[in-house]
């Protein structure tokens, strides 16, 4: 999930969802992916946090409680605007990832179309 040469260019364009014409460089992973876990990563790594305080200072008064529980609502509200945004572009912009997430594997076709830069580790081997 770090960054690669080819992210720069997928985000100029967000990949084609707003229109752009084209496949843009992508691995495994896309840059659009990579921001969402490293925002989901940062929104969990807070929500913990702050549950562990609020949590620990359960019916009890201390300094900052207004904060704490305003970040956690705040962290709370963004996971489920990403889970929502995440699950729109699943089902609605690129249907096939549905049947993907599901059942763990893609065509080499699609990977090839979405995912140019992608070099599987090994090919897996037929199913039946």
């Amino acid at each position: 999930m770090l960054p690669e040469k080819g992210d720069r260019e997928w985000l100029m364009h967000l990949g084609g969802y707003l229109g752009a014409k084209g496949h843009f460089p992508a691995g495994k992973f896309n840059a659009g992916q990579k921001i969402l876990f490293w925002m989901a990563l940062v929104m969990m790594a807070v929500l913990v946090v702050t549950g562990l305080i609020m949590g620990l200072c359960s019916g009890q008064r201390f300094a900052m409680q207004s904060v704490v529980y305003t970040i956690h609502d705040i962290a709370g509200l963004g996971m489920i605007l990403l889970l929502l945004g995440h699950i729109y572009l699943g089902v609605c912009v690129n249907p096939h990832s549905v049947r993907t997430i599901f059942g763990g594997i893609v065509s080499s076709i699609w990977a090839k179309r979405h995912h140019p830069n992608w070099e599987p580790v090994a090919d897996l081997p037929d199913p039946d």
